[in-house]
């Protein structure tokens, strides 16, 4: 899909399950929404648009035991929400 001026892509392996928030990452990308940086430690609740590979607080890893980029070290993507940032960057008021 090509909406906003940037793409999204769903990938079956990503979306099956419960719980998923793929979908609704991808189509923010749709809307033109891009992804933040990929270091969010300290920052607190991820955005829907956080990519996989995401260094986040421990709280929001896969594993929260497991130390940043080693296995289970970075964004379980079931974890991440929309954010009042997610829709301030939409531009809707405009």
């Amino acid at each position: 899909m090509d909406i906003g001026g940037n793409v999204g892509e769903f990938q079956l392996d990503n979306i099956k399950g419960p719980g998923t928030l793929t979908e609704a990452h991808e189509f923010g990308h749709s809307l033109g929404l891009k992804h933040p940086e990929r270091d969010l430690r300290g920052k607190g609740q991820p955005n829907i648009m956080a990519p996989r590979g995401t260094f986040v607080d421990k709280s929001y890893q896969y594993n929260p035991q497991a130390k940043p980029s080693s296995k289970g070290g970075t964004l379980d993507p079931a974890k991440r929400k929309v954010t009042q940032k997610d829709i301030d960057q939409l531009n809707i008021n405009k």
